[in-house]
């Protein structure tokens, strides 16, 4: 099977050499942007110091994460992060990950030529739909956003369609396998991948997807990922939390009810409440940034969508409006679907060269307007959201030097990305008072474990600022060691 898939892979053909240099180009620059912000701005998102801080404890055999105040496989189900274990022993840290992140992504583009070269018959379809992929808004987005685990999902899900549609079926398991790993509701889209294959009469002429051997890996992976999923969010998760509920159930879907059923039955009956946050010019521009990277080329196959559906509806009714942005992590799942129906789309439409040609010509022309306008690209309007080197970037990492390996530390969210590395680190005013999420159902830590605080005043909400004022006063139990640009340190007075 290996010996079958590199010849495919390997880039033989001058259309295949071109997509494997811009993958390489596309590295290059993403690597570069986020190297840049994180050794001159840092950045102030805070899953980046969760997801950092839960790779350092699974990998010293710790289930706790202070940064976050919940167990690690209690927040999200990721068990691709013992694969950076080996990293975080080396001293790895926040930009190992989104560095590890950047070439996923970027590798994205490799299945993306597979997708087009097999499925529509030539090299330069393939190099069109890897264009295609790599000027996503999302590709580019995810990179700004940071690392979350669910991004390495989507070069595994469309190397799972490609083997599909090829009857790599080994190495459709290990890429299935592969992607649910990386976050518990990936597992809805490739239980939505099984129904699709299942339904295999529905692509006629199609030999691969439309046969027996097609539909009976379809019921499994079905069948597989359901489990999965319910397994995972019904036991598992609840089994690690002090709650009956993972936290975003109450977090992004808290208006519609408390529990996971009472969701889904509210948005059933009351869909005007469940689509509250998408109506008007919200709603369309969060269609339009879906659909517009390939030029709408996906609704010409919409049971190639049906595996996105699940996270549609998820980031639909979600409380928290930044998930219908197109580089919102939510978008890791949907991105791949969006590909796969666009190359399933123009398969059945272009049965002719002409109109194989005209269809590669809408996408790419779609695609790079959608690149300039809505990618933080540096050469596009939202290319001032990659920040260099400021006065405040330098005081953080002059502050967070001066905290100790092994001391408890409390941290605003830029320099606390930075500080994660440490079984105790807190995000401020934890563990004094509660933030918007953290600790939910646990009893606060005792604020006399806290050696250090690392604090950026902008970071400082108004309604805290008391707070940090009484814990920095002269009869305080901290003292400001150091300070500059914005950014103290302050050490406790007395061990």
């Amino acid at each position: 099977m290996y010996g079958r898939v590199l010849s495919a892979v390997m880039p033989t053909t001058v259309a295949a050499r071109l997509a494997a240099a811009l993958g390489l180009a596309q590295c290059a620059l993403l690597s570069a942007l986020v190297t840049r912000q994180l050794r001159g701005a840092g950045s102030s998102n805070w899953d980046l110091g969760i997801f950092n801080n839960a790779v350092w404890n699974l990998a010293r055999g710790r289930a706790f994460m202070s940064y976050r105040g919940m167990d690690v496989l209690g927040h999200h189900f990721n068990l691709i992060f013992y694969a950076f274990a080996p990293l975080s022993w080396m001293g790895a840290g926040v930009l190992v990950l989104c560095l590890a992140q950047t070439v996923a992504l970027s590798l994205g583009a490799v299945p993306a030529y597979l997708l087009g070269r097999d499925r529509l018959g030539s090299d330069r379809a393939g190099l069109a739909i890897c264009v295609v992929y790599l000027l996503h808004p999302a590709v580019t987005g995810l990179t700004w956003w940071m690392f979350h685990p669910e991004a390495f999902a989507i070069p595994a899900v469309m190397v799972a369609w490609w083997a599909a549609t090829s009857s790599r079926w080994r190495l459709f398991g290990v890429a299935v396998a592969f992607a649910v790993i990386c976050r518990e509701d990936v597992s809805l889209a490739t239980a939505g991948m099984g129904l699709v294959m299942l339904a295999g009469r529905r692509w006629p002429g199609d030999g691969v997807l439309n046969s027996r051997t097609a539909r009976r890996a379809g019921a499994a992976t079905l069948l597989v990922s359901a489990l999965w999923y319910v397994g995972v969010t019904q036991v598992v998760m609840p089994s690690r939390l002090p709650t009956d509920e993972p936290y975003y159930v109450q977090d992004f879907f808290g208006s519609l009810g408390s529990t996971m059923p009472e969701v889904i039955v509210t948005s059933l009956r009351h869909p005007d409440r469940a689509l509250a946050g998408v109506q008007g010019m919200d709603g369309a521009a969060w269609v339009a940034r879906l659909l517009g990277p390939a030029g709408a080329t996906a609704l010409m196959s919409p049971l190639s969508l049906v595996p996105a559906l699940p996270q549609l509806a998820a980031a639909t009714i979600s409380n928290d409006p930044d998930s219908r942005q197109p580089w919102h992590h939510h978008a890791a799942i949907v991105t791949p679907f969006m590909v796969i129906a666009a190359v399933e789309g123009v398969r059945r439409w272009s049965r002719r060269p002409a109109r194989l040609r005209l269809a590669l010509g809408w996408m790419l022309s779609w695609s790079l307007l959608s690149y300039l306008l809505l990618a933080p690209t540096p050469i596009g309007p939202l290319g001032g959201r990659w920040q260099g080197a400021t006065a405040k970037g330098a005081a953080v990492r002059a502050a967070v030097a001066q905290v100790a390996p092994g001391a408890a530390v409390v941290a605003t969210l830029t320099p606390g990305n930075a500080l994660t590395l440490r079984p105790r680190v807190y995000t401020w005013p934890a563990p004094w008072a509660r933030w918007r999420r953290g600790w939910e159902g646990l009893a606060l830590p005792d604020p006399s474990v806290v050696d250090a605080m690392v604090i950026s005043r902008d970071e400082v909400a108004p309604r805290l600022a008391p707070l940090l004022a009484r814990l920095t006063a002269d009869d305080g139990p901290f003292r400001i060691s150091w300070e500059r640009d914005g950014v103290l340190v302050a050490v406790r007075r007395t061990p």
